[in-house]
């Protein structure tokens, strides 16, 4: 999908549930095939589940890789851009 999708929070309706998960690259064809089953978006519909999957290679994978960071000294942090 183009990132105008999940870079843009009113791309899709405001009901539907949007959520981003990494998926390691040896998974991403297994991923694909069995979502070409899947049936199309119903945009008319108030509620629907769109989930983006990050492809990352397999030696970085892990399952929490895209969840927040919540350390307090994390937010501390400054770094000059």
């Amino acid at each position: 999908m183009p990132r105008k999708c999940w870079a843009r929070p009113d791309f899709f309706p405001a009901g539907w549930a949007i959520a981003q998960a990494p998926i390691p690259l040896s998974q991403l064809d297994a991923a694909l095939e069995a979502a070409r089953r899947l049936a199309p978006f119903d945009l008319d519909a108030a509620s629907e589940r769109v989930k983006f999957l990050v492809p990352v290679p397999d030696e970085f994978y892990d399952a929490e890789l895209l969840q927040p960071v919540t350390t307090p000294d994390f937010d501390q942090v400054r770094v000059p851009l």
